[in-house]
């Protein structure tokens, strides 16, 4: 699980595991589930769930630099 300032991404190994999870963390937090990520300190998300990948983009900060 990583933890920005207010912020919360987590993963678990299948969705009944993610509920429980959730579920636990609204009870001691102030929790608002925004469903998959798609976006994480300025890196792109995307996931394959067939393919069971995860891959990270820093393409916009990238861009961003290249063209100051």
């Amino acid at each position: 699980m990583s933890i920005h300032v207010d912020d919360m991404a987590a993963t678990a190994s299948s969705s009944a595991e993610m509920n429980t999870l959730v579920c636990d963390l609204q009870k001691v937090l102030d929790l608002i589930d925004m469903g998959n990520i798609k976006w994480f300190l300025g890196m792109e998300v995307t996931h394959n769930c067939k393919a069971r990948t995860i891959s990270l983009s820093q393409a916009m900060y990238i861009d961003t630099i290249v063209h100051m």
